[in-house]
Parts: structure tokens; sequence; C-alpha cells
């Protein structure tokens, strides 16, 4: 689907996330005025675990870097998340958010370089994303790389990693989610790329672990889906019963194919990857 992404946001607290309400949203006109609208919540702190499943899917190519969305939604109020950076605590001051349409943009969405028998050194995130913009050689920044095996100077026959992490806020407790899809879309400048990769759930991370190491795959969404197009947006249909307020999804893409693929991370603008959930 190519929607349009509406531009509200609110303040969020402590998960230093925040909303802003849509231009054409009448904040004096009651619920109704909030029908069409889409809730664009920005990336906070709050952390922990969680897997899912689901069935992958693309939609056709977009070369606007405008994310598809659709239905509608509302602001929420402050809240306060507290407990381990990785593994997540207990949320206070949450379910204000209201039902509806929410993208919840990846707080991480990086790439690294596993070491290999022959060049056994960890590669991470600046370096991977470095070499991602280099190929790509466009305006994107911040890009992602997906290869089996990284032939040039700065990937030495490692592969490449994407990781993605979602940091849910807590105002979304007490809400059901009835359905979640992640989206991530291709670069512009690169061109014959034969995979999506697989997505897989991983170990909870954060920017210190991936500098680190990889961190470990734990259990298989979605089988890679093969072509993908330049500027092509991705979507991954997730098991709404494992996203938790207050609670990360972790992520990460496996390669399947030695022709590397680059892929919007967290930072690119336009088009970071986002988590799109359905509350009611």
């Amino acid at each position: 689907m190519n929607l349009t992404r509406s531009s509200a946001l609110a303040l969020l607290s402590c998960v230093c996330a925040c909303l802003r309400p849509n231009p054409a949203f009448d904040l004096e006109a009651g619920d109704d005025a909030s029908e069409g609208l889409t809730t664009v919540v920005s990336a906070g702190g709050s952390s922990g675990a969680s897997s899912t499943t689901g069935e992958a899917s693309s939609g056709a190519p977009d070369t606007s870097g405008a994310a598809p969305t659709s239905s509608s939604g509302t602001s929420t109020s402050d809240a306060e998340v507290t407990g381990d950076p990785l593994t997540g605590g207990d949320s206070t001051g949450g379910g204000a958010a209201k039902p509806g349409t929410y993208e919840v943009p990846a707080s991480i969405g990086s790439c690294v370089f596993l070491g290999v028998m022959d060049f056994p050194v960890h590669g991470g995130p600046d370096e991977c994303r470095a070499d991602a913009d280099a190929i790509n050689n466009s305006a994107l920044s911040g890009l992602m790389m997906l290869d089996v095996q990284v032939d040039d100077n700065a990937g030495m026959s490692r592969p490449a990693h994407p990781y993605l992490r979602f940091d849910v806020p807590a105002e979304f407790s007490g809400l059901m989610v009835t359905a979640a899809t992640l989206h991530i879309q291709v670069a512009d400048n690169v061109t014959d790329l034969p995979q999506s990769g697989e997505l897989w759930s991983s170990e909870p991370f954060d920017e210190a672990v991936l500098n680190m190491k990889a961190p470990k795959l734990i259990a298989l969404i979605a089988a890679d889906k093969g072509e993908v197009q330049p500027d092509e947006w991705l979507t991954w249909s997730l098991d709404p019963e494992q996203v938790m307020a207050g609670k990360p999804l972790f992520f990460g893409l496996q390669p399947t194919h030695n022709k590397g693929v680059m892929l919007r991370g967290g930072t690119t603008t336009p088009g970071s990857p986002y988590l799109e959930l359905d509350l009611q």
C-alpha cells in the first residue's frame, strides 16, 4: 500500500518519544477529527525483548522515500519506562494511547561485519555503514548492507548483516495490538538485487553490543523472498501477540546471496525503517 504518513507527534517522557499533531487535525473538534490519521512515534530509549513470526511480502517500487501507511491514529501522553537498557522493565504512567494506527521508527537500524576464518575481526556499525554508503554512492547516508561476502577493502570477504531495534512505547499498555508490520526500504542506486534476506528475531542489543559483536539470531520469521528493486518498500507481517508495550523488538536480516543489497537504515532520510502497529 502507498498511503500518506501523517506527521502527528506528541511528547513522550523518559522513552524520549514524542508525537506531533497533524496540521489538518483540529484539536478542538473532538474524537471524530482524528479519523484517517496515523500517529508517528519518534524513536525512544525504552528497552526489552520479544520474538516474532510472520510472512514476508513486498510492495511496488516507490521512489519518493515516503513511507506507505494507512488507517487512523491519535496522540499519546506522558509515560515512563524503567529497567535494564537491554532487557526492559516495568512501565508507569502508561495506557494513555488511544486506538488507532501508529508508526514506531527504528531506534537502531545498522549493519555489522561478522568476523570469518580468514579475517576474524568484527566490524561495527560505523565501519559497515560507511562501506554501504560508499557502494551505493548517492545522496543517501546511514545505509545498511546485506551480503554473504563483501569483497572490498572494508569488507575483507566478511558477511554484512543488518540489525534493527524498535522501542515500543509504554503508552500502548492496555490496548490490543491487532496487526504489526515491519517496513524497510531498499536504497536507490544499486541494481541487480537478488535478495531480501531472511528475517530473524535476535537476542537483545544496543549500539554498544553492535560495536563488539553480532547478536545471535534466535528464530526464523520469514524466508528470503528473492529479487527486490531500488527504492522498493519491503514488508513483513509479524505476530501481533509478540508486541508488548514498553518492550523492544529485535530483528536481524541474514543474507542468502553474494550480491549485496543496500537498505535504508535507522538514520537514513528519507525512508528509515519503521514498525506499523494497529491498536484496539
